[in-house]
C-alpha cells in the first residue's frame, strides 16, 4: 500500500539524456550552462528564463564585498583554531603544573593521569580513588588543581 502516491526523482544538469522529459530539461541546460558563471543568452529567449538572467545579473556580489566576506570567514576560522589551541596549551600547562604538584604531595605521575583520565571518562571520585589506591579526599584535590 503507497503511503503518497508520488514518485521520488533526482535530477542532474549533467546527466540530461533522451529519456529527461523536455519540460524539465531546459531548465536543467538553463542551471548546466549558469555553472561556469555565464549563461549564453542567445538560447534562452522564453520571458521568464531572460528575467531570471537580468535578476542573476542585479544579484552579483561585488568582487570587493565577495574578497572581504571571504577574509571574515578566514578570520573566523583562524580565531576558532586558536582558540582551540589556546585551551588545549592551557590544559597542558595546567597538567604539568598539576603533575608537579601531585609529585611534592607523593602522588606518582601514572596516578595523577590515570586520575585525570578516568574522571574525563565520567568515573566517580570513589571509583577513582578505589582505583588508583588513594583516599576520595586526596582524588578530589588532585580534581580540583586541573
Amino acid at each position: 500500500m503507497l503511503v503518497y502516491p508520488h514518485r521520488l526523482v533526482f535530477l542532474s544538469p549533467r546527466q540530461v539524456n533522451e529519456n529527461t522529459p523536455s519540460t524539465v530539461r531546459k531548465w536543467l541546460d538553463f542551471i548546466k550552462d549558469s555553472l561556469d558563471g555565464e549563461v549564453e543568452e542567445s538560447n534562452y529567449g522564453e520571458k521568464l528564463f531572460q528575467q531570471m538572467i537580468e535578476e542573476i545579473r542585479k544579484q552579483t556580489i561585488d568582487p570587493e564585498l565577495l574578497s572581504e566576506i571571504k577574509d571574515e570567514a578566514a578570520w573566523e576560522k583562524a580565531k576558532a583554531r586558536f582558540t582551540k589551541e589556546g585551551r588545549k596549551d592551557g590544559w597542558e600547562a595546567g597538567l604539568e603544573k598539576g603533575l608537579e604538584k601531585g609529585q611534592k604531595k607523593g602522588v606518582l605521575a601514572q596516578q595523577y593521569q590515570t586520575i585525570i583520565t578516568a574522571k574525563q571518562m565520567g568515573m566517580e571520585v570513589a571509583a577513582i580513588a578505589t582505583l588508583v589506591g588513594l583516599t576520595k579526599t586526596e582524588v578530589q584535590e588532585i580534581l580540583n588543581q586541573v
